[in-house]
């Protein structure tokens, strides 16, 4: 009797013991499961920066009687801060501009003058855009103003509104391209002054 327990218990030990080594070979339930990716954080436009900008624009002056354009180049400064909420980026910027060269008819008549160059313009506008991470798409509107440095003092005040394309290209450097219409207003309620221009710059973010 003793032999046949001493058997039956041998043998019952062969065939657990393979079942035993795989579950042995199985992965513990008490395993914290690895690790998901982080995702890659979007690039954040929020905060202060300062640029440069150069551009080339048709300014264009028309009265009843007379229309006349002129394209001229220019230069300058521009600031702002955007905040960014998820992917609505709101913002603030002005832009001070020095126009070397332009010919803007200011009178007409015997004793009307034109703008000979010297000319200064700039804007304070708002900035409505959607980031597409290191991509900025935007709309930007506001008050312009133009004054000249050559026969007169005068300042014209008006309006401009257009958009762009910013892109980031690390996290202190921006370059954009944009495009804005000018109404400067009228110039002794008579000749209105507009301009189309086209501008590229470079802006450096300041850290957070």
């Amino acid at each position: 009797m003793k032999m046949n327990v001493r058997w039956l218990l041998g043998t019952t030990a062969l065939y657990l013991l393979p079942v035993v080594a795989n579950a042995a070979d199985l992965p513990r339930r008490d395993t914290a499961p690895a690790p998901a990716a982080l995702a890659t954080r979007a690039f954040d436009w929020t905060g202060f920066y300062l640029g440069a900008q150069v551009g080339n624009q048709q300014l264009r002056a028309k009265t009843e009687i007379l229309s006349a354009t002129s394209s001229s180049f220019f230069g300058g400064l521009h600031a702002g801060y955007n905040k960014q909420f998820d992917s609505l980026v709101i913002g603030v910027e002005g832009d001070l501009e020095y126009v070397a060269s332009a010919k803007v008819i200011s009178q007409v008549g015997e004793n009307g003058h034109d703008w000979q160059g010297n000319l200064i313009q700039g804007s304070a506008r708002a900035r409505l855009g959607y980031a597409f991470d290191n991509a900025l798409l935007y709309a930007t509107g506001g008050v312009a103003f133009m004054s000249t440095l050559h026969n007169s003092s005068s300042t014209l005040t008006g309006w401009t509104l257009g958009g762009g394309l910013e892109y980031a290209l690390s996290k202190q450097w921006s370059a954009r391209i944009e495009y804005r219409y000018s109404d400067f207003g009228k110039w002794n309620e008579a000749q209105s002054i507009t301009s189309q221009a086209v501008r590229v710059g470079l802006s450096y973010r300041f850290p957070q």
